[in-house]
């Protein structure tokens, strides 16, 4: 592999290169009323760490990165006790200045390649957008050649349409990665893609990640693909982390009923056991405790007080009654 298109930092980071305490997140209505959609969200992160966001659609995994990013709608509203992405206050930031981050800071991965690629412009005129200023076809080339894309030159003349969906991710990945970013959120960077491709692509985001020692964030529905690119996961359900430990034992010995619920709804573990109703909308989420509707384990307690947290072994957890001390 070509290891000059993204050179090891020289450098340790020194402290967190990413601090965020508190987040929460909150849309308007065009009846001007608010509903909260993420709340009281903390996640930080070192230089070189892996971290998972896992949780149904509608938990607000891509909300939480979206925010950091600074990519949220107008109407939305996003407050914090702390947000710092290296040495730069989130919060009271100019506009400029976080824009200023997009890239050298922070860069993020969609789920759906085609629809974040321009079908007009060749992928080589992109991935150099993306780029240093300056920076020639040769070091574009070796960027493709980087991520595990073959035949990187000629990949550089096509046009999206002409790319697989791997293809596309990998460009995508290449894009991301082409200002060596201290902190990369991966938003299901491989639900498109059949079963091959996505353990190619997972690969070879773990091994860059690992080489370049940049934080990741790899938010996703799986479990199974999880375990394979973090090494630490918080679990979010309606709008709420409900327990964060790390991998592999967070998944071997669960403590929250929800997080007991995703792994017997993985294909490969017995009988497909899905979580029974839906994850409540925004603006409904019960008192107490927010799963306790779907929660078999519930008591009276959960429908009406919410949960404290419970810590031990480097894990937390929020519920009445966990499934392990």
């Amino acid at each position: 592999m070509n290891s000059t298109a993204l050179p090891q930092q020289e450098q340790p980071r020194q402290g967190p290169v990413l601090d965020i305490q508190g987040l929460s997140v909150a849309f308007r209505s065009h009846h001007q009323t608010w509903t909260t959609v993420l709340e009281h969200f903390d996640l930080r992160l070192e230089q070189g760490q892996a971290t998972a966001i896992v949780g149904e659609s509608g938990s607000g995994k891509t909300v939480a990165a979206l925010a950091v990013m600074g990519l949220l709608p107008g109407y939305a509203r996003v407050e914090a006790r702390r947000l710092q992405a290296g040495n730069l206050d989130l919060l009271t930031a100019t506009p400029k200045a976080r824009r200023s981050l997009l890239g050298p800071t922070l860069a993020m991965i969609f789920q759906e390649p085609r629809a974040s690629l321009n079908p007009s412009l060749t992928v080589g005129y992109q991935l150099k957008e993306a780029m240093p200023r300056g920076s020639t076809t040769a070091a574009a080339a070796a960027l493709l050649a980087e991520v595990g894309m073959a035949d990187p030159r000629a990949r550089l003349r096509a046009f999206p349409h002409e790319l697989s969906g791997g293809m596309a991710q990998r460009v995508l990945i290449a894009m991301a990665l082409a200002r060596k970013p201290a902190v990369l959120f991966a938003d299901e960077p491989t639900t498109a893609l059949d079963v091959t491709v996505q353990a190619q692509i997972l690969a070879q985001l773990a091994d860059l990640q690992q080489r370049q020692r940049m934080a990741m964030v790899f938010i996703s529905h799986d479990l199974a693909v999880v375990s394979q690119v973090a090494r630490h996961a918080l679990v979010l359900y309606a709008g709420a982390v409900v327990e964060e430990g790390a991998l592999p034992e967070l998944f071997k010995h669960p403590a929250h009923p929800y997080t007991q619920g995703l792994i017997n709804a993985l294909p490969g573990q017995g009988d497909l056991q899905p979580i029974s109703g839906l994850v409540p909308s925004p603006g409904q989420w019960p008192p107490g405790c927010r799963f306790a509707p779907r929660c078999p384990r519930a008591s009276a307690v959960c429908h009406e007080t919410l949960p404290p947290w419970l810590t031990a072994d480097n894990s937390r957890v929020r519920c009445h009654h966990p499934l392990r001390p």
